[in-house]
């Protein structure tokens, strides 16, 4: 069962729960249906939403974008980073501790770049320093998505 909590964040930081629901099973047509229903046939104010934070469930990016057609869709740095650290293993990719490290690292400064050049020549940097299987996860998981506007240049030119 899934817990959802959607928050209005005003420009100091502080927030607002705007709505709080349970999902049997985190399956698109039932998230497309709870945001639906429960907010935004509810909300008259709904259409003025311009910014969502999800986190990498691409479910959750198509329920959210049918629910708010006009609001722009960003993966949370805090989940991002988590996954990263859970996914980048020696058990499943076969790396040592120092290899994790030096992975993690470049993830992160990935993950914060403000311009596609920057991504670009840390990814080039990346490529060279780290083992097969991470690259091919970085890749399979996380490049599109990196490579599709950087992550935070994207946010802040939301929020400008």
């Amino acid at each position: 069962m899934a817990l959802y909590l959607l928050l209005c964040e005003d420009g100091n930081g502080e927030s607002d729960v705007l709505t709080v629901w349970f999902l049997h099973n985190e399956v698109s047509e039932m998230m497309i249906s709870a945001s639906d229903n429960m907010f935004v046939s509810e909300n008259q104010e709904a259409s003025r939403v311009r910014v969502i934070m999800a986190d990498k469930d691409f479910m959750e990016h198509e329920a959210f974008s049918g629910a708010f057609p006009d609001a722009n869709t960003h993966i949370c740095f805090f989940h991002t980073l988590c996954m990263f650290h859970c996914e980048i293993n020696a058990e499943k990719l076969a790396i040592t501790a120092a290899q994790h490290d030096k992975c993690l690292e470049f993830l992160q400064r990935l993950t914060y770049c403000l311009s596609d050049q920057q991504y670009m020549t840390i990814y080039n940097d990346f490529i060279l320093a780290v083992s097969t299987p991470v690259l091919q996860y970085s890749n399979r998981k996380w490049h599109d998505i990196c490579t599709n506007g950087t992550l935070i240049l994207e946010i802040l030119q939301t929020i400008a």
